[in-house]
């Protein structure tokens, strides 16, 4: 959160408008109470805690930002594209196996704010750009990875196990 966090101080020091919301609950809790303190960031980025409603909550954004410096499969990220946000991720393991910069999500190098940055606003400057990379990523999850898909995956698993051709 420390890259989300620098990215919209620059966002703000640009005069670009936007609200940001960060769920989740943890140990970093205090620490990222205190980076959004030390930016000036109070007004404009709220920790609304654990969510339960994780599709819901998602589906009420306009952009999604997962700026990890490390992840295997982001379920989160998978779950932000499902309900069509359109989503700037770092460029890492995981994430450039879930999609492609430009056609259905942006991918910027990871622990670069300003990059985070020139993406987001990017986004909220051209929304129908947004919508479109918002639903080519819905699209890629059903396709990819919908109950379709898990059934063809699930069957050729049976099949290596059950030694089928």
């Amino acid at each position: 959160f420390d890259v989300l966090v620098a990215a919209l101080a620059l966002l703000r020091d640009q005069d670009q408008a936007f609200d940001c919301e960060i769920a989740g609950e943890g140990d970093e809790r205090p620490r990222l109470e205190g980076l959004i303190a030390q930016h000036g960031l109070q007004d404009r980025v709220r920790l609304v805690g654990w969510r339960g409603d994780v599709p819901a909550f998602l589906a009420t954004g306009d952009v999604f930002a997962f700026p990890s410096y490390q992840e295997g499969f982001p379920l989160v990220l998978l779950e932000a594209m499902a309900v069509g946000l359109p989503a700037v991720s770092s460029a890492i393991p995981g994430p450039v196996e879930m999609f492609q910069d430009g056609v259905d999500g942006a991918l910027v190098a990871p622990g670069d704010p300003a990059a985070l940055a020139r993406a987001l606003a990017s986004l909220v400057a051209a929304p129908e750009k947004a919508v479109a990379l918002g639903a080519a990523a819905r699209a890629k999850v059903l396709a990819d990875y919908g109950p379709a898909s898990l059934k063809r995956r699930l069957d050729a698993v049976l099949d290596r196990m059950l030694g089928r051709a």
